[in-house]
């Protein structure tokens, strides 16, 4: 596992799910050898990791492929007469900005265009759009 909070957030979210419940659980925790002796500490940060766009859209055309928070790269062809696009995203987390939205001019051929989508916790995520003129 590569999030070192998902032992604590993972476990947090599984009591939930039992409250109420008379189940016993038995959490198996494994022992490794050669471990240093002093605990580390449990990280303090309580920032949200998420960098993921919850709509995105160019006007003037679809995005291809179809609009999916985990794909970062998309295409959009738009009409030869078409002289700029605007560019609309919102953020999954309400804490999360997003960067790169609005109007922007187009020249006949290939333009490439840059979302950014900034979690709390400062981590980027960045969508290309390929928009053909």
């Amino acid at each position: 596992m590569s999030n070192i909070q998902a032992a604590s957030s993972e476990s947090s979210r599984l009591q939930l799910a039992y409250l109420g419940d008379d189940e016993v659980l038995t959490f198996r925790i494994p022992l490794y050898r050669n471990m240093p002796d002093p605990l580390c500490p449990k990280p303090t940060s309580d920032s949200n990791p998420n960098t993921y766009l919850a709509s995105l859209s160019v006007s003037g055309g679809e995005l291809s492929p179809a609009f999916s928070g985990v794909t970062d790269k998309y295409t959009v062809t738009v009409s030869p007469d078409q002289e700029t696009v605007e560019i609309n995203a919102t953020a999954v987390y309400p804490s999360s900005s997003v960067g790169g939205t609005g109007t922007y001019p187009i020249t006949p051929g290939a333009n490439t265009l840059y979302v950014g989508c900034k979690a709390q916790n400062g981590t980027v995520k960045a969508y290309t759009i390929t928009v053909y003129r």
